[in-house]
C-alpha cells in the first residue's frame, strides 16, 4: 500500500469534478523513510484551507504496524527476491547499520525450491 491523495477540483461552468493532481508518498515533495509520518500527515489536509483532517493521519501510520499486512509484505519481497535469484538478501537499518532480520531468502532455501532449474549438473 502507498499513501497518496487525489485532488479534484469543481468546474466552475458544469459544477463537475475536474482532477487536479495526484500525490503519493516516496515522491520529493512526500519523501518515505525517515520522513513518512511527515508525508502522511501532509496528506491528511484539506487541499483548499489546508485545515488537518483529525484523526487521518495516525489511523494511517498506526495501520502500517498490522502484523498481516507486514507478514504480506514479507512474503511478497521473499517472492520478488527468488524470482531474480536474489538470494541471501537482509535487512538492514539505514546507513548500513546491523542486520535486522536474517537472510530474508537463504541460498540454502534458494537452491532447495529451484533446484531443477540452478543446477546444470548432477545436485546432490
Amino acid at each position: 500500500m502507498i499513501p497518496g491523495a487525489i485532488l479534484f477540483s469543481r468546474d466552475e461552468h458544469d459544477g463537475g469534478w475536474v482532477f487536479k493532481e495526484y500525490l503519493e508518498v516516496g515522491t520529493a515533495n512526500l519523501p518515505d523513510g525517515a520522513y513518512f509520518g511527515d508525508s502522511i500527515r501532509k496528506l491528511c489536509v484539506m487541499p483548499v484551507s489546508g485545515t488537518e483532517i483529525k484523526g487521518l493521519a495516525e489511523k494511517i501510520i498506526s495501520d502500517y504496524n498490522n502484523a498481516s499486512r507486514n507478514e504480506l509484505l514479507m512474503q511478497n519481497l521473499k517472492k520478488h527476491l527468488m524470482a531474480r535469484a536474489q538470494i541471501g538478501v537482509s535487512l538492514k537499518k539505514q546507513g548500513g547499520g546491523a542486520k535486522i532480520a536474517p537472510p530474508l531468502y537463504p541460498v540454502s532455501d534458494f537452491f532447495q525450491q529451484n533446484r531443477a532449474e540452478v543446477c546444470s549438473y548432477p545436485c546432490l
